[in-house]
């Protein structure tokens, strides 16, 4: 009989594959339509001196769930076992403002910690258990993307998963309203977000 290896010197590929990866699909979650893994969202930032060019390291989130193909709804950032479950929170919210998703989750494989940036849940932050992942019908439920009015709720989709071209002066129905210096999902959007790349 063979033992599971230490969680702890598994790498971060390891926690995604064994731990993360089957919670969201135990949360109903389809691998082949709804989830993307490894996702560049930046090349890196080009770096200039003199006549050399180079570019920086490049930004991909671990995880991407849409709530239909090319419309995010989520990010997942995951993080190998030696860290906090939340360790990875801060990085998911800058690239969830990149591409303008509103949940957002970070994952060490022992649980998730959950950010809801619209303020429509009860908390904005809360831990949850591998079989706690929520599935596509609850987050969209928050923003009551599947409705009574629309099919499958796309005529009711907040314009922030349309695409990237939101005025920056649109907030989402009970997103933060406070100076863009006072809680997480009002900080200063990335420049490179701000001009669509």
């Amino acid at each position: 009989m063979t033992s599971s290896p230490d969680k702890k010197s598994l790498s971060e590929r390891d926690i995604c594959t064994k731990y993360i990866t089957p919670a969201i699909v135990s949360g109903g979650w389809d691998v082949q339509v709804q989830l993307r893994e490894n996702v560049y969202l930046t090349k890196g930032r080009v770096i200039v001196r003199g006549k050399l060019v180079t570019r920086g390291k490049a930004k991909f989130a671990d995880y991407v769930l849409c709530f239909k193909p090319n419309m995010p709804l989520a990010i997942v950032e995951a993080k190998d076992n030696q860290q906090s479950v939340g360790a990875g929170m801060q990085q998911a919210l800058e690239y969830a403002e990149m591409i303008e998703v509103p949940f957002v989750f970070s994952s060490n494989g022992d649980g998730f910690l959950f950010h809801d940036c619209t303020g429509q849940s009860p908390k904005v932050e809360q831990a949850l258990s591998l079989e706690q992942f929520p599935s596509r019908r609850a987050l969209a439920a928050v923003l009551r993307l599947e409705g009574h009015h629309s099919g499958d709720g796309a005529a009711r989709l907040p314009g922030l998963l349309l695409g990237r071209h939101r005025p920056r002066s649109a907030v989402l129905p009970g997103e933060c309203r406070q100076p863009r210096d006072r809680g997480r999902c009002q900080r200063a959007r990335p420049a490179l977000a701000r001009d669509g790349y």
